[in-house]
């Protein structure tokens, strides 16, 4: 990807416009030292229903540059958030930025919205050794275009130029508010002066459960949570520098298949079988990716530890691997800013919000639930009893996807269930990890054994990360039994019988 990325971490705070700074010099022991003061104008781009602000995000153009930032978060005092850059022209919002936005925009178009300049004083704020830490800027800020409903504010920022140390900061921020700053909030520029909250009008709304929930209480909440965490990793997944972002939108469009498999009978089918399908496809682009990030991680991992790997071949096989996984993100890419992956979310966004219930369905969660999360255990026990002495990696992989799937179908009941539901979801995700383990070295080795055959320069050091992954296996094949025994206890699943 052709684009700067970086963490933004920051504090915000809110002045008076005539109000004075005061002086910040020695203050916590730090040096703050004035820069020049300069222009910033900003031209913010929003779709018609403002999805980029119902997500927590903004678009803006500013000098020559596109800048995407993504939810904030909170830590230590300071807000943080994942920030994009794309060199590019006005009026053009670029390729990059488009795709790495489209989960949020789909079939909407990006349009701007308003336009704020702002006056920008600026002083660096350096540590005793001379470290530069942050940069404090004073912006008052003058805002024009429809909907604009503040044309006029202050606001001081103090980004951290190393994205951590909060705490040393912290006495100029209290010096601020001292002065009559007030702690700002989480809300960007562009929503201060439109007059809104963060977000604004939120796509989707995971609701509450009640203490005795319906069954459709329970699936509206799930659905709701998983498309959530779907649609806010997929832009993640698609910078590509966090393997997070990846792993969670998948397991995401896991835990909703999975979902609405358990609940084949209280939902929709002609709605749930349909999007099943569609979220095989996109999980799979992005599986590919993360089984890739997995070896990559897995194979640096284990040259740190062995001191007899070829350094040359070593060094072809980690580019092969790259090359790979480069390709594979190439077509994960083309996936998440496709239409058919934008009608995909749309379907979801809808179902977040309404999902297609049978009439049953209204009926109290724990006694309809219950005997589909049973349906789970009984498949899985069915597999565990059936598995021979020595089974084959493909029967404990086979395991593994039902200890996964009863996993999600406790963890989906819970808020009618409780705390049986959560020793049931623990013990089977125990199991699942300690194969997951496995399976990542099953999947290694496959990977690297298509690598021996095709890359003459990788072909020694694969066959030898290859041995030390099939070993790290074998270690994992001794502990199944006992995670199965644990999960088995009438203890832990024993009100499935109830």
């Amino acid at each position: 990807m052709s684009a700067d990325v970086r963490q933004e971490r920051e504090f915000k705070l809110l002045m008076e416009s005539d109000a004075r700074l005061p002086e910040l010099n020695g203050v916590g022991g730090l040096a703050v030292r004035e820069l020049d003061a300069h222009e910033a104008n900003s031209t913010y781009w929003e779709t018609g229903s403002e999805r980029l602000a119902a997500w927590g995000c903004t678009l803006r153009f500013r000098g020559g540059t596109w800048t995407a930032k993504l939810g904030v978060e909170a830590s230590a005092g300071a807000l943080w958030r994942q920030e994009v850059s794309v060199s590019g022209q006005s009026g053009r919002v670029p390729t990059e930025l488009r795709g790495l936005l489209r989960p949020f925009t789909r079939d909407e178009d990006l349009e701007p919205l308003a336009q704020l300049d702002a006056h920008r004083e600026a002083f660096e704020i350096c540590a005793p050794d001379g470290e530069r830490l942050a940069v404090l800027t004073d912006d008052r800020v003058t805002a024009s275009g429809a909907g604009v409903l503040t044309p006029s504010f202050r606001e001081v920022e103090i980004e951290l130029t190393n994205g951590s140390g909060e705490q040393a900061l912290l006495p100029v921020v209290h010096a601020l508010v001292a002065a009559g700053a007030s702690a700002g909030d989480a809300r960007p520029k562009l929503s201060r002066a439109l007059g809104r909250e963060v977000p604004a009008r939120p796509e989707i709304r995971v609701p509450e459960v009640s203490a005795t929930p319906t069954a459709r209480e329970v699936i509206h909440a799930a659905t709701a949570t998983a498309t959530c965490r779907l649609i806010s990793h997929l832009p993640v997944a698609w910078i590509g520098e966090d393997p997070e972002g990846v792993h969670q939108a998948r397991v995401a469009m896991r835990r909703l298949r999975s979902d609405l498999s358990t609940w084949e009978v209280l939902v929709d089918r002609r709605w749930a079988d349909p999007l099943r399908d569609e979220l095989k496809w996109l999980g799979g682009r992005l599986g590919a990716v993360r089984d890739l990030d997995v070896l990559i991680d897995g194979v640096q991992g284990l040259a740190d530890g062995c001191e007899e790997l070829d350094e040359e071949s070593f060094a072809a096989l980690i580019a092969d691997l790259e090359s790979r996984r480069e390709a594979v993100r190439t077509s994960m890419r083309r996936a998440i800013r496709s239409a058919r992956a934008a009608s995909l979310l749309d379907g979801l966004v809808a179902a977040a919000s309404d999902p297609p219930t049978a009439p049953q369905a209204d009926d109290p969660a724990r006694g309809l639930l219950q005997p589909l999360v049973r349906r789970r255990w009984r498949r899985m026990r069915k597999a565990a009893r059936r598995m021979p002495a020595a089974p084959p990696d493909a029967a404990l992989h086979e395991l593994r996807i039902r200890a996964k799937r009863l996993r999600y179908a406790a963890e989906a009941v819970r808020p009618a269930v409780g705390a049986p539901a959560q020793r049931l979801a623990k013990a089977a995700a125990a199991l699942q990890d300690a194969l997951g383990d496995l399976n990542d070295a099953a999947v290694a080795t496959r990977i690297l054994g298509g690598i021996a055959e095709e890359d003459r320069r990788a072909a020694f050091a694969a066959g030898q990360v290859s041995g030390l992954m099939i070993a790290r296996g074998q270690q994992v094949r001794g502990r199944w039994k006992r995670l199965w025994r644990e999960l088995s206890r009438r203890t832990t699943r024993g009100w499935l019988d109830e």
